[in-house]
């Protein structure tokens, strides 16, 4: 399955180059980062190009702590700096799994976060929506055992959009508590919440926590590799050696543009627009009675096909639509994700033609049967 997964993707990131291609498959912003933030990342690129702190410039982490008590209420003692959220995920697991150690996921999940359990042979447990698409907290309890150590928390959630409410959240962090286990909370999509929802983070009800985040998604970044984790010292110490064997330090260019943009007094994006291709992939899916899971948050759309969704998704790559199939997130379900995080004309040709081949497939199927 591994090999599959990466000759996949491979050939969803040559397909994604082709200028033909219709591409809601790759989850980055499609808006332009502040020109404050470029012009810092220009001024900065080719002015120090030597090794820079191993947990990250005082000043940044002095702003993402200041961020952190402000917006998360979070009063984070430590930080690291890392390239990208995803090396701050990997460094936190590498530190506190094992062999003999289990973790919780919820499931569907962002599928990166199987690498380093499959590394170590810990062993996965997956925690499926409930029948009305939330957190399923009685099969949590009664999944943990003596040798679970961590659960992951992802809300907004990459690729559902489900967004923990705080009861969810307060819910889980007294399970958390209660059996002493670490949560790992990526709140990279934190800014992507709609319907007057809110984003609540564990963190600022537990020790236990650690918080992972990014500036790939908030300000449209993803090519600069820089994230961030945060906690109390008892945790976030034990995880420095990793980082420093692992990337040592993240670039100078990068924190200093990532400096500028917590400076800014307000958000970099017009939300509404998302809003407004939410909605409107919505209503197309509705008029032709598609199920998907309601998006609270992120900016992705969970939708349920109903036949081979790898099959369906190489199909779609064969007419140069790029779509993610259920099975890179860790879910049977016939499945695949989309994202609206792109133009409208895009997103309407892609939808269009992600129907035509659901509804040719079920067509196939029947004259198969009869």
């Amino acid at each position: 399955m591994d090999t599959y997964v990466n000759d996949f993707l491979s050939r969803l990131f040559r397909v994604s180059q082709n200028v033909d291609s219709i591409n809601l498959a790759i989850g980055q912003p499609n808006f332009k980062p502040p020109e404050c933030v470029l012009n810092e990342l220009k001024k900065n690129i080719g002015s120090y190009t030597k090794y820079t702190d191993v947990e990250g410039l005082p000043e940044l982490r002095t702003l993402i702590q200041k961020k952190l008590i402000i917006e998360n209420k979070i009063k984070a003692e430590k930080i690291i700096v890392t390239n990208g959220a995803i090396e701050a995920i990997f460094d936190t697991m590498l530190t506190y799994l094992n062999r003999d150690s289990e973790i919780i996921l919820f499931s569907p999940y962002y599928g990166k976060y199987t690498t380093v359990p499959k590394l170590f042979g810990s062993k996965i447990k997956k925690i499926s929506l409930n029948n009305n698409n939330r957190p399923d907290f009685e099969t949590l309890k009664q999944s943990i055992t003596k040798k679970t150590r961590m659960i992951i928390v992802n809300s907004p959630c990459n690729p559902t959009g489900v967004v923990f409410s705080r009861d969810e959240v307060k819910q889980l962090i007294e399970i958390v508590e209660k059996h002493d286990l670490i949560v790992l909370s990526d709140e990279v999509y934190e800014k992507y919440i709609y319907d007057g929802k809110e984003h609540v983070s564990p963190g600022q009800y537990s020790d236990n926590v650690i918080t992972i985040n990014s500036f790939s998604k908030t300000y449209s970044l993803p090519g600069l590799r820089l994230g961030y984790l945060a906690g109390t010292p008892d945790l976030v110490d034990s995880i420095l050696d990793i980082h420093m064997s692992n990337t040592i330090c993240s670039s100078y260019a990068s924190q200093m543009a990532a400096i500028r943009a917590l400076k800014l007094k307000k958000d970099c994006f017009d939300l509404s627009s998302f809003e407004r291709r939410r909605k409107l992939s919505m209503n197309i899916l509705n008029d032709n009675e598609i199920e998907y899971i309601y998006p609270e948050g992120a900016f992705y759309l969970y939708i349920y096909v109903h036949q081979d969704s790898v099959l369906l998704a190489q199909r779609l790559l064969d007419n140069k639509l790029l779509v993610m199939p259920s099975m890179l997130f860790g879910d049977v379900h016939n499945a695949v994700r989309i994202s609206y995080a792109t133009d409208k004309e895009t997103l309407e040709k892609g939808l269009e033609l992600l129907i035509i081949n659901m509804e040719q497939r079920a067509v196939d199927v029947y004259h198969k049967n009869h």
